[in-house]
């Protein structure tokens, strides 16, 4: 497990939206990593704690301007 916390992986939506179509619902939703060497992906699981190291991120956001979200 350690060596898998040192790891860079590369971070993308798994919205799982073929699954929760034919389930008629909208959730489970999760976070996918990418393991740039070998293309295997993976699930960070709810509650996981983790670090930003490069990339792009945008400002917060409060429920107003989520909800202009389209």
């Amino acid at each position: 497990m350690k060596k898998e916390l040192e790891q860079l992986f590369i971070i993308t939506d798994g919205c799982m939206w073929e699954m929760n179509k034919q389930g008629g619902t909208y959730h489970p939703h999760a976070i996918e990593v990418c393991d740039p060497k070998t293309g295997q992906v993976r699930y960070i699981k709810s509650g996981a704690t983790i670090q930003f190291v490069s990339g792009e991120i945008t400002p917060a956001r409060d429920q107003k301007d989520y909800n202009k979200t389209p």
